[in-house]
């Protein structure tokens, strides 16, 4: 994130001013709490990684989740990364499986 920051503000990002920059702009907090996530559910797994994994566009469009009020998804480790990912969204948006809102319709 720091070669990115000096791209963009021309200054470095110093390691005391990261968790007022998390805080201050929340989409990149609900970011990094998703690619922690998944790095985590990586590491503690026992079988390697298939091709059900939830992958980087999964896990970037965390990103969403601070600029609107319902995220859809048919992809449960893409579901489960956004759930956790949203507890640091002050906007606290409704991730919900597609299924869900299929069975919701459906009555």
């Amino acid at each position: 994130m720091g070669h990115f920051y000096k791209e963009v503000t021309g200054s470095l990002l110093e390691p005391d001013d990261v968790p007022r920059f998390l805080n201050q702009i929340p989409a990149w907090r609900v970011f990094i709490a998703a690619q922690l996530h998944v790095l985590w559910v990586r590491a503690v797994n026992e079988r390697p990684p298939g091709k059900k994994k939830a992958g980087a566009i999964d896990t970037d469009t965390a990103v969403y989740l601070t600029f609107c009020d319902r995220f859809l998804t048919h992809d449960k480790r893409q579901f489960d990364a956004l759930t956790v990912a949203n507890r640091y969204n002050p906007r606290k948006t409704r991730v919900q499986r597609w299924s869900e809102l299929r069975d919701l319709l459906m009555l």
